[in-house]
């Protein structure tokens, strides 16, 4: 399934981003798009997200969503949780793996699969791990706080590497700023990438106003203002490049200082 999932770690929660389109078909034969919601809030407050196919996100989903009622995972630290959650996700990704290696390079490029989790644990505070195709997991962190999966990462990763660079290079962002990165990401991976669409879904894990961690899916009516703030960012880059151009041809003779604006 052609698929783009972007995780960013905030200074006051978690934002998880996703495209809307899933690619239906097998065996390297592509049918049909349809829209489909990649995440997935499996309690108040936790997050899920994955890349591949549809069937085995199902399967991850209701296991992280079982053990998390039954194993209090919120109550953990990060190193403990994490070895639960690769002791209960390893064997399912062996055995996709496994099943699929008779079919040789093809049939592991159709299992392969990547997943985030977001969660609250017991220090009190949100953790994005983000999985990989073997099961084994990585936290994001102030020094990497952002990762994406999919089919959309090669196009995914320098955009959200270039945004943050200029917005915040040296600290993590706040919850507002990783949506509008998350959502300006997402639309510009859809406008130039191929196989993913819309609608863009995004949820937020942060602390409600009586404390409680909680995750919010966001609505268009929520999202308004930051598809409001990246028209500007992008007005501002013509912008520059108008003046830049004008000044260009002063320089050249082709246009008197006084026409230059």
């Amino acid at each position: 399934m052609m698929t783009l999932v972007i995780g960013i770690k905030s200074r006051e929660g978690i934002v998880l981003g996703a495209d809307g389109a899933a690619t239906l078909g097998r065996a390297g034969l592509q049918t049909v798009q349809q829209r489909c919601k990649k995440l997935e809030v499996l309690g108040p407050n936790i997050v899920f997200g994955s890349s591949g196919q549809i069937g085995f996100s199902q399967k991850l989903t209701a296991e992280i969503g079982e053990r998390y009622k039954s194993e209090y995972w919120y109550k953990k630290h990060s190193l403990t949780f994490r070895k639960m959650l690769e002791k209960a996700l390893v064997p399912h990704f062996k055995w996709e793996l496994e099943s699929a290696a008779p079919l040789g390079h093809l049939g592991l490029q159709q299992v392969l699969s990547q997943a985030f989790v977001a969660l609250p644990l017991g220090d009190d505070t949100a953790h994005l791990y983000e999985i990989n195709e073997r099961g084994t997991t990585e936290e994001k962190t102030e020094a990497v706080p952002f990762a994406s999966i999919g089919s959309g990462q090669q196009n995914a990763d320098p955009f959200l590497a270039f945004l943050r660079d200029i917005y915040w290079p040296d600290r993590l962002p706040n919850l507002s700023e990783a949506t509008f990165v998350a959502l300006w990401a997402l639309r510009f991976c859809i406008r130039f990438g191929a196989g993913i669409g819309e609608p863009i879904q995004i949820i937020t894990l942060a602390k409600s106003d009586e404390g409680n961690w909680e995750a919010t899916e966001l609505t268009e009516d929520m999202l308004k203002e930051h598809r409001e703030a990246i028209k500007r960012a992008e007005d501002a880059l013509r912008d520059f490049r108008t003046g830049f151009q004008q000044k260009q041809k002063v320089a050249e003779g082709l246009l008197s200082p006084s026409e230059f604006k």
